[in-house]
């Protein structure tokens, strides 16, 4: 299963329909404290999270944390890939790419995908996903 934590309905219903239609089981929560809830029960059922770092509220940089610290503290090894349309914006690439090559992220962190691409890399995108089936 895969989870995407993303506060754009219209991207979500979007990306999970083209991900539903390949044959991926998704799954998508709006905000942060939702999908730390459903990964706490479904534990055992998410092989990777697509995160968007820009959220209402909390944003994606604090999910990853929680990932990090839920991987290490119960034995488990959900990975993720940033979701981003903010990297243009150094302060946030920057971050990504510190995280990416903490010893944290270089263990769980699998890529990012940039949002604005999605139509021209899709299949790139599924490449990547088919991994985790």
């Amino acid at each position: 299963m895969i989870l995407l934590l993303e506060d754009n309905k219209f991207f979500c219903e979007i990306f999970s329909e083209y991900l539903k239609n390949k044959q991926f089981d998704i799954i998508y929560k709006h905000k942060v404290d939702e999908a730390i809830e459903f990964v706490k029960q479904q534990r055992n059922k998410i092989k990777l999270c697509i995160v968007d770092i820009l959220l209402n509220g909390r944003n994606g940089f604090s999910f990853v944390e929680f990932l990090h610290n839920f991987n290490n503290e119960n034995n488990y090894d959900i990975k993720y890939i940033f979701l981003t349309g903010c990297h243009k914006d150094l302060k946030y690439y920057e971050r990504i790419i510190e995280i990416m090559n903490s010893n944290e992220g270089k263990k769980y962190c699998y890529s990012y995908i940039v949002k604005d691409d999605f139509l021209y890399i899709k299949d790139d995108i599924l490449n990547i996903l088919n991994k985790f089936k």
